[in-house]
């Protein structure tokens, strides 16, 4: 029984002998989590369960009968062999699942960057635990005639440590670099390729576990068939793993350099205003920038000045890419740094234009419109350095008359500024022409003319359905983008105030919060009055104009002598003043129900009224302050 015990023992240490170096050829290319101490009483713990575990699985293996077989479709089986393939599939699991929770457990890093090193580990240390020691083990025995089976077995486990130790240092010289440089350039996602290994490690376990049914391994000749699989399979995998290798080092520097311009896109993102200055009194903006590629030469602004005036521009670099995104941020922050310095465009053009002459050694230039507002008196001064003209909608929709003048960066020159004076609800469309200049499928431009008309024949809620729908139709028009798409929609909105929100209930709240601060009385009962029939006539529209769809309500104030509330929505036509007033002289149980909220309305305000214009839903409030 000592015997017996003993060499199940031996053969269960044979076996983890490919999982211990297996965490050696892990450890030497994973960062550890923990100490050594911590690590190493983690691997003695899940050591001596799988050792346990993995013994009795031997000793039954070993006392089965050897004459016992099996009648199965008219042929013999012997059962012997399918006994041993599934204690050593069993064992071969056992060991394999105690790498993957030492590796999962002990080492940093992304689960499928472990999970790719333990399985390319177990892989390695499973094709020397078997083939190469039979080989080893066969050598030996014809050398020495070693027939004691205990001493076999002894001498088996020995050889498999010997090779294990040098296929360890094998890796240590010549490939962990190259694996550590994969998990690096792939900042550890490697969930693409994990199934390599994996595959590679389940079919390697199917052929070997194969040769216990048919009982091919190796004692004391060798066989043909197990000669050509254990010399196939090993070439196979290192020619799949140096085209894996080589595949995955393309796409490796391929998701490194994805992963810079991403980077250089958050940059490039982060300079432009976060703000669309939505409930800003006196001003509407709205923005959109698409560039051709991960990175583009395109860039805008806008910001408040002193006394009360906003500042907006556009520009587009020559060239695309890495290049052009680079220039752009260095003429970004040199014009607007002139511009906040000057408060003049055509000030700030110049002085720009010197600055950027300086060391310009690659030629490139860029083109540059600049705008600033005053909001009080409606003054639009402009400045235009070889830019697209805008287009501006004010007593009639036409491009801005612009005065021919340079782009930044070619030439020494000087600037001069244009004023136009915009009256209440004026628009201007700034862009590039990425828009004018896309192309379809036939070579032919979106143009200018595309973009006067689109204006013409379509009705904008706010600035930000304007930016929208002009996007959406140049992508229809060209379906492919050759230049980066950048506009900014501006709309003068006098002393009045425009907020646009989501058709939700909870965009009530900042709705109540912009118009009780814009309101000048310090009378309580008339300010809650008033947000009272906000509210009112918002929950309708929640209700009633978007039932089973999403939508905007755009809310337009002005809070002088007589306020004035304009709510405009798309949504199902609806006049809430055409029903009937509810009688409230009637006792409670003969009042109909609903109808309260708006008959309040009506009563408190000084004028509701009701149009349907364009496919708009318009509803205006009026009181007298005072």
């Amino acid at each position: 029984m000592d015997a017996i015990l003993a060499s199940a023992a031996l053969e269960a240490f044979s076996i983890l002998l490919f999982g211990i170096f297996s965490l050696l050829i892990v450890d030497v290319t994973l960062k550890r989590k923990y100490s050594v101490e911590k690590s190493l009483s983690f691997f003695i713990i899940l050591f001596i369960v799988s050792y346990i575990l993995l013994i009795p699985l031997r000793l039954y293996a070993n006392q089965f009968p050897a004459d016992l077989e099996l009648n199965l479709f008219s042929r013999q089986i012997n059962m012997t062999s399918i006994v041993n393939m599934l204690a050593e599939l069993s064992a071969i699991l056992i060991t394999t699942f105690f790498v993957y929770l030492m590796v999962v457990k002990c080492y940093e890093g992304k689960n499928s960057a472990k999970i790719f090193v333990a399985s390319f580990a177990v892989l390695i240390s499973m094709i020397i635990c078997t083939f190469f020691s039979d080989y080893a083990m066969l050598a030996y025995n014809n050398l020495t005639g070693e027939t004691d089976a205990l001493m076999q077995k002894i001498i088996y486990a020995i050889l498999q440590a010997v090779l294990l130790i040098i296929i360890t240092l094998a890796y240590n010289f010549l490939i962990k670099d190259k694996v550590r440089k994969l998990i690096s350039d792939t900042n550890g996602e490697m969930s693409h390729f994990i199934v390599v290994p994996i595959l590679s490690y389940i079919t390697f376990i199917v052929v070997y576990c194969a040769w216990y049914i048919g009982d091919y391994t190796i004692k004391e000749t060798m066989n043909i068939q197990y000669l050509v699989t254990s010399l196939a399979l090993p070439i196979i995998y290192i020619l799949i793993f140096r085209l894996i290798f080589t595949e995955i080092s393309a796409t490796a520097e391929s998701m490194k350099t994805e992963t810079e311009l991403n980077a250089a896109k958050l940059i490039q993102t982060s300079i432009l205003p976060q703000s669309q200055f939505n409930g800003k009194k006196g001003i509407s903006i709205s923005s959109l920038m698409v560039p051709a590629k991960e990175v583009g030469g395109d860039f805008y602004d806008f910001f408040e000045l002193d006394s009360g005036k906003v500042a907006v521009m556009i520009a587009d670099v020559s060239g695309k890419g890495i290049p052009a995104a680079l220039f752009m941020m260095h003429a970004h922050s040199i014009i607007k740094h002139n511009l906040i310095l000057t408060n003049s465009p055509a000030e700030a053009l110049s002085k720009s234009n010197l600055q950027l002459l300086e060391n310009n050694d690659a030629c490139m230039f860029v083109t540059v419109f600049i705008g600033i507002l005053d909001l009080k008196s409606g003054t639009f001064t402009y400045a235009n350095a070889g830019h697209n003209p805008p287009l501006i909608k004010n007593e009639s929709l036409e491009y801005l008359s612009v005065k021919k003048q340079p782009v930044l960066g070619i030439v020494p020159t000087t600037y001069e500024n244009s004023e136009v004076t915009l009256s209440d609800g004026a628009v201007i469309l700034l862009y590039t022409d990425g828009v004018t200049e896309a192309m379809n499928d036939a070579g032919e431009e979106y143009g200018t003319e595309r973009l006067l008309n689109l204006l013409k024949t379509s009705s904008m809620m706010d600035m930000k359905e304007l930016v929208e729908l002009v996007n959406s139709e140049v992508n229809s028009f060209s379906r492919q983008a050759h230049d980066d798409i950048t506009m900014v929609a501006l709309e003068y909105t006098g002393s009045s105030t425009k907020i646009t929100v989501p058709a939700e209930k909870e965009s009530l709240v900042p709705v109540q919060k912009l118009i009780s601060s814009a309101l000048r009385t310090d009378d309580e009962k008339l300010r809650s009055l008033i947000l009272m029939s906000v509210e009112e006539i918002f929950i309708n529209i929640v209700n009633y104009a978007y039932p089973d769809s999403k939508g905007a309500i755009c809310i337009m104030f002005d809070a002088a002598d007589e306020l004035k509330i304009q709510f405009k929505d798309r949504g199902i036509p609806f006049n809430p003043l055409e029903s009937d007033d509810p009688d409230p002289t009637l006792a409670l149980e003969e009042r109909s129900e609903g109808g309260y909220g708006i008959y309040l309305v009506k009563k408190f305000m000084d004028s509701v009224s009701y149009s349907n214009e364009g496919g708009e839903n318009i509803l205006i409030l009026k009181k007298n302050l005072h």
